[in-house]
């Protein structure tokens, strides 16, 4: 019996444990911590749909928002489902975003279907698309996720279909039973309302405003709060619909007041239709400095870091941060901002960390300017091998000129023989050095010169194997 009860107990620390990993792996939201900034159906290309929204709260990397298009059959302002028959993408972040980040997610909806996530910061108006902001998945040519030109909705949520946690939602859809489509009798069969959107009622078109209270006691969207209804006519439902900017956009209440006002959104059915993401200066989120590369290697046991940035106006530092598994990042070092204009260079070596068993490692920057504001690198990862006896750095190749120099990394002191053979295996030069742990810089004598043509650089170190460099001579 005391057996029994300890792998309970053990049990239950496990699920504890596994539990609170869980929790670290995702940011949760509530209702309204992102919004819909624009949502285009009928764009220059008819295999594609957009939408675009903006964070409200910040996120870690693999944070998960879903998002479909299959309305929610609302059977009272507290139950309800989803309706199926069309799509959902799941969008996971593949780093950490601040709030005032806007995300475009670009829809392919012709065959094999696929969904790109980029996402952007905007310095007065201006935006800077910083590529890819992570993976979208899901939806099949059976369920796909695509705008009817005669309305549609997108809701944001969390957790399952099932057991939904509604974040946010946008609906272009119009019905009205006393009017109807014209030329058609009897109208419709619901009227829209902002109460209910389409209340119970179901079709590829429709959507209720999404509730269930049987999830989380908060768990319901009230149109102008955190969602959002853009009525267009009975004959003409939107197709396309963007956030017009309008300001002040400094604070998390003053965007969602505007974001969730139908005043201040513009419509169009053009083709093509409107831009997205919205060139909107959300939360006057600057970057405070602009990153050029990011990169590391493994250099024996270190790893080697380097990065490039321009624009530090009013930057103060870097701090650069390690993860072994990619979610929980731990403070590594401070580095200073570096006075200069241009393209400014920084390096920090991590020593001996490829000792450690962990096969990958993980590196982000932290950016930080004078006044606080803060925001993150993407992230580089390394394999951790096994580490090197030794490595060649910075040999030119091709070499041009007589000189032939290059830099020895060993792990211990070393005697080291170096030769040069050409493509038929003959022996055109030997010279022996010794060599400490660490680095070494080795030159060959400035009157050894070869013909034109293609070489071997070989270096034998004690106790080591052979590693032979192929190189052409200019």
């Amino acid at each position: 019996m005391e057996l029994t009860y300890t792998k309970k107990y053990l049990l239950l620390i496990c699920f504890i444990i596994f539990g609170v990993n869980i929790a670290k792996g995702q940011t949760t939201l509530a209702k309204g911590d992102i919004a819909f900034t624009g949502f285009v159906g009928n764009g220059a290309s008819a295999a594609n749909d957009q939408f675009s929204f903006v964070l409200l709260k910040n996120i870690i990397i693999g944070t998960v928002i879903n998002f479909t298009d299959n309305g929610w059959l609302r059977t009272s302002s507290t139950t309800g489902s989803f309706r199926s028959g069309e799509g959902t993408i799941t969008w996971t972040s593949n780093a950490a975003y601040p709030a005032g980040t806007e995300i475009k997610m670009d829809v392919n909806i012709a065959t094999p279907f696929t969904t790109t996530a980029t996402y952007a910061y905007y310095a007065f108006g201006t935006p800077t698309i910083n590529g890819s902001a992570g993976t979208a998945t899901g939806s099949t040519a059976a369920a796909t996720f695509s705008f009817s030109a005669n309305g549609d909705a997108i809701i944001a949520y969390q957790g399952t279909a099932a057991s939904p946690t509604f974040i946010s939602a946008i609906q272009m859809n119009v019905y009205s039973v006393a009017t109807g489509i014209a030329g058609v009798p009897g109208g419709d069969a619901v009227t829209t309302t902002t109460a209910d959107w389409d209340g119970a009622f179901s079709n590829t078109n429709a959507s209720g405003l999404p509730a269930l209270t049987s999830v989380s006691a908060n768990n319901f969207l009230t149109n102008g709060v955190d969602a959002i209804w853009i009525p267009g006519t009975i004959a003409a439902e939107v197709d396309n619909t963007r956030f017009n900017c309008s300001g002040p956009l400094t604070t998390i209440a003053q965007v969602k007041t505007l974001l969730f006002t139908v005043a201040n959104w513009t419509t169009s059915d053009n083709i093509p239709a409107f831009t997205l993401p919205t060139s909107c200066n959300f939360l006057g989120l600057v970057l405070p400095i602009k990153l050029i590369s990011f990169q590391a290697q493994n250099i024996l046991t270190d790893v080697q870091l380097n990065w490039s940035a321009t624009e530090q106006t009013d930057f103060s530092h870097f701090e650069l941060e390690r993860s072994f598994e990619g979610i929980d990042f731990r403070y590594l070092a401070t580095i200073a901002a570096l006075p200069g204009a241009g393209n400014i260079d920084y390096a920090y070596t991590d020593k001996a960390v490829l000792k450690t068993n962990e096969g990958t490692i993980y590196y982000r920057l932290k950016m930080v300017d004078i006044d606080g504001k803060i925001t993150y690198s993407d992230i580089v990862k390394l394999s951790n091998g096994k580490p090197k006896d030794f490595e060649i750095t910075n040999f030119p190749n091709p070499i041009i000129g007589n000189k032939i120099n290059f830099a020895l990394l060993t792990k211990t002191n070393q005697r080291a023989l170096f030769s040069i053979t050409d493509l038929y295996g003959r022996q055109l030069y030997i010279m022996q050095q010794n060599c400490n742990a660490g680095r070494n810089q080795i030159s060959f004598p400035d009157n050894f010169s070869l013909a034109s043509g293609v070489y071997f650089l070989n270096i034998q170190l004690d106790n080591e194997p052979k590693k032979s460099i192929k190189f052409v001579k200019n």
